[in-house]
Order: structure tokens, then C-alpha cells, then sequence
């Protein structure tokens, strides 16, 4: 037992085989470049993977440490666990917000900037206001980071 737990320490672990074969199709398709968003709609991944992944997402504090490192390693970590998913207002906004910062390099938008009928500085100035008050970044927050990484100047 002991030989078999330093040649491969998952040979036996506490959770179940079929949480084992859940994983190992995640990290082999994390593997081949598959990534977790940040919206958490995962939409590289076939339905039943991401039903399973908001499962683990949902549950994350109950999983075994070992499982919760093993997540790391594809990057769901706890504090990704924490943020909210996107609901179809922000995907707009955030659509929104990469069309005008691919035509003005900046989120650095007055409060009155409206982009396609959209109001832009107001939503914007909203999620800065937003990301003041909370430790974690939303997905949301963490959307406009990769957008434009002054979005939220200090």
C-alpha cells in the first residue's frame, strides 16, 4: 500500500470514482487548453462538464482539501469559487465596454458616455463604486481588468 501511494498518491483517494472520472475529463480538457472564465459559463466545455463544474463551484468549501488543490491547478480556486456569474446586463455592458476600448484604447469614460445607446460611463461608474465596497472582485470586476487594467484607478 504504502509503494503504491508514493508511485501514484491518487491511486486511492477519499472521494468517489465517479468524482475521479468527472475530473480527470475536466483536467484533461483543461490540458488541451480548455479554460475556466470568469463568468463561469466555462463555454469550452461540453454541458455536462459545466453542469458538473458549477457543482463543484457551488460546493466548493465541502470539497477535500486534495480536491480544492487539484482545482487550483486548472485556477478555480476559492476565491474564484466566490464570484457571481455574469447575468445577460453585464454581458452586455461588458460587450459594450470591449467595443469602445478596442476603438479608444481606455475605460477612462465620462459618466454621461453612452457607446451604441448604451450608458457606458453610468454602469461603469457604478462597478467602480461597486469595487470599492467589496473585498472580492466580481466577475464582472475582474471582465473589465482584462478589458483595460486602469478601468478602476486607484
Amino acid at each position: 500500500m504504502k509503494a503504491l501511494g508514493r508511485a501514484d498518491p491518487w491511486w486511492c483517494p477519499p472521494w468517489t470514482l465517479a468524482w475521479q472520472r468527472a475530473w480527470q475529463h475536466i483536467h484533461d480538457q483543461a490540458k488541451a487548453g480548455h479554460r475556466l472564465d470568469a463568468d463561469h459559463y466555462s463555454r469550452s466545455f461540453v454541458p455536462a462538464q459545466r453542469a458538473w463544474l458549477r457543482q463543484q463551484r457551488t460546493h466548493y468549501d465541502d470539497l477535500h482539501p486534495d480536491q480544492q488543490h487539484l482545482f487550483a491547478d486548472i485556477g478555480l480556486t476559492h476565491d474564484s469559487a466566490r464570484t457571481r456569474p455574469l447575468n445577460p446586463y453585464a454581458e452586455t455592458a461588458l460587450t459594450h465596454a470591449r467595443a469602445y476600448a478596442a476603438a479608444h484604447h481606455t475605460l477612462a469614460v465620462a459618466y454621461s458616455t453612452v457607446h451604441d445607446g448604451f450608458p457606458l460611463g453610468r454602469w461603469l461608474n457604478d462597478q467602480r463604486q461597486q469595487a470599492r465596497r467589496d473585498a472580492t472582485p466580481t466577475a464582472r470586476h475582474q471582465a473589465l481588468t482584462a478589458i483595460d487594467p486602469w478601468w478602476n484607478p486607484p
